[in-house]
């Protein structure tokens, strides 16, 4: 057990954070300043700022599992003080910031401009007439986008420098608390709910912020590979590698989703999982009636040859659309 002394910068999760069903169990346990955890966090911290493994000694990292909905979370995570030393001092925003920009290339932009465009189809509504929060906005890249289309944005992020950085561009952050006396067409959550303590609280104050019929996203980590990845046990393995356990990140990634306990969490909040499949490629195959006449345009092909072919092609596109919930980034409506 970890007594109070040695908690002095950690809570302690007693229960599932996201379904709040008290039938979990230990699935690994290692203190924080002993091998491989503490090379794991020297390596990550060091990359993107320093990290003070004295605020981490004697506690320890462990992954519990619910046996009801699958969730695996870290039980001891930093409290307010350690959290805001960890990402206000140990994780530079500078090098953060550059090392986005570095690997968002144009056709990210791109593909965010789709993920607008097929919001504004999906509620049938033009940009005008949307409000919209992203929730955890960070350097505001997503607000950015849809302020650009004409839509009311807002955005809710801690961070001073961020907040900063988005009223350049006219985003409005919003506060917790102010959330309740706004509604919105649609809401984002992107690669936010992993950090969070209280999943469940936080979703019950995002569905009473959504309009009734609005669209909420969650898209976080992958976690439906987890417990493989802790049999293999590679700490060393990168970030982008199969076998990588950044989804567990110790002190970051506090919430492991699957697909079912994503379901689940949004479920209890009164929400329901939306078929809204976003493949761009696809989505101009289907949504573009002048496509095959492009194509024979461009490759001078007899509109004969290209029916076949076009065909199948639809075919093969209706495996794809199959309404069932996979993966981590979903979206779920609430009522009207």
């Amino acid at each position: 057990m970890v007594n109070s002394l040695e908690m002095k910068y950690f809570v302690s999760r007693n229960q599932c954070p996201s379904c709040l069903s008290n039938n979990s169990q230990s699935v690994y346990r290692k203190k924080f300043n002993e091998d491989p955890i503490k090379k794991y966090l020297e390596e990550f911290y060091n990359s993107q700022g320093f990290i003070e493994l004295e605020y981490l000694e004697e506690t320890f990292y462990e992954l519990m599992e619910c046996n009801d909905c699958t969730l695996v979370y870290q039980k001891y995570i930093p409290n307010n003080f350690l959290m805001t030393k960890l990402y206000n001092e140990w994780i530079s925003p500078e090098v953060i910031q550059n090392e986005v920009e570095k690997n968002h290339s144009l056709s990210f932009y791109f593909s965010l401009s789709k993920q607008i465009h097929k919001i504004c189809k999906t509620l049938d509504k033009k940009p005008s007439e949307l409000r919209v929060l992203d929730f955890g906005m960070g350097w505001g890249r997503w607000c950015k986008m849809a302020s650009a289309f004409g839509i009311e944005t807002f955005g809710v992020e801690i961070s001073d420098e961020r907040i900063q950085h988005a009223k350049k561009y006219g985003i409005q952050n919003l506060s917790l608390d102010a959330l309740g006396k706004n509604t919105f067409d649609f809401i984002n959550t992107d690669q936010v709910f992993e950090h969070i303590p209280n999943p469940n609280e936080v979703l019950q104050i995002l569905e009473s912020s959504l309009k009734p019929g609005g669209l909420l996203k969650i898209s976080v980590p992958d976690g439906n590979l987890v417990k493989e990845k802790l049999r293999i046990m590679n700490w060393d393995a990168p970030k982008n590698h199969p076998d990588s356990l950044n989804i567990v990140a110790p002190l970051e990634h506090i919430n492991c989703f699957t697909t079912k306990s994503l379901i689940d969490l949004a479920e209890m909040n009164g929400l329901k999982w939306y078929f809204l499949p976003f493949y761009p490629l696809i989505d101009e195959v289907v949504d573009l009636p002048s496509l095959k006449n492009n194509i024979k345009t461009a490759f001078q092909i007899p509109k004969q040859l290209i029916g076949p072919f076009w065909k199948k092609g639809r075919e093969l596109l209706g495996k794809v659309y199959v309404e069932k919930p996979r993966g981590t980034n979903l979206y779920f409506q609430k009522e009207l």
